[in-house]
């Protein structure tokens, strides 16, 4: 195994955790917004509310999908350009985390801002290394 495939491993593993811990918990807030949405008449008080929740889904959705086929990458080489699409959605969702974080947050770090593209820069980063099938996407 070369040091493509174990960064590539690695990276898929820790994007199959956090993606995880990641809808859970949103899930989990999923009663809390029930809950919230009832008393709520102002629709831009909904939105700041409803966004990040579907974000938070839809970007684990992508991330978890990333890590499985990652891993299966791992092992058997195919499906690159589905791999490549995957990273690069998960960078895309990263840029809006950051973008969101640095215009409408009060305490907005850049180091936990910049901290948010490593997982999707070194898993583009190993998928385009590796060896494989470029031109299958599912």
């Amino acid at each position: 195994m070369n040091s493509t495939n174990t960064i590539l491993k690695v990276v898929s593993i820790i994007m199959i955790i956090g993606s995880v811990l990641g809808v859970g918990s949103a899930i989990i807030l999923a009663g809390t917004f029930v809950a919230i949405l009832g008393g709520i008449e102002e629709i831009f008080t909904l939105l700041i509310l409803v966004v990040p929740f579907v974000m938070a889904l839809v970007s684990g959705a992508i991330n978890l999908a990333a890590g499985i086929l990652g891993l299966r990458h791992t092992k058997h080489p195919q499906n690159k350009g589905t791999l490549l699409l995957l990273g690069g959605l998960s960078f895309l969702f990263a840029v809006i985390a950051f973008a969101i974080n640095f215009f409408f947050a009060d305490d907005f770090n850049l180091l936990a801002g910049v901290a948010g593209f490593v997982l999707p820069v070194l898993y583009l980063f190993s998928v385009s290394k590796s060896v494989g099938r470029e031109d299958e996407v599912i």
